[in-house]
């Protein structure tokens, strides 16, 4: 867990483009970089959904399995 925290907040770049977006954009004239920053953007609000709904879950199953 302490390495998976480690390694986000370590200020990697992320290529979060597929090769066919990639290409898009550069025939496009757009910047992957901007590109890059909106897939990210798009993907944390998903990523801490599904984490709350996982912990929710987690937690409601550890308190049922206290009262057996």
């Amino acid at each position: 867990m302490k390495l998976t925290i480690a390694a986000l907040l370590s200020g990697a770049v992320a290529f979060a483009q597929c090769s066919m977006c990639r290409t898009a954009a550069a025939a496009n004239g757009a910047s992957a970089k901007s590109l890059d920053l909106a897939v990210v953007v798009l993907f944390v609000p998903a990523m801490c959904l599904f984490c709350g709904v996982m912990l929710t879950a987690y937690r409601g199953n550890r308190d049922r399995d206290r009262d057996e």
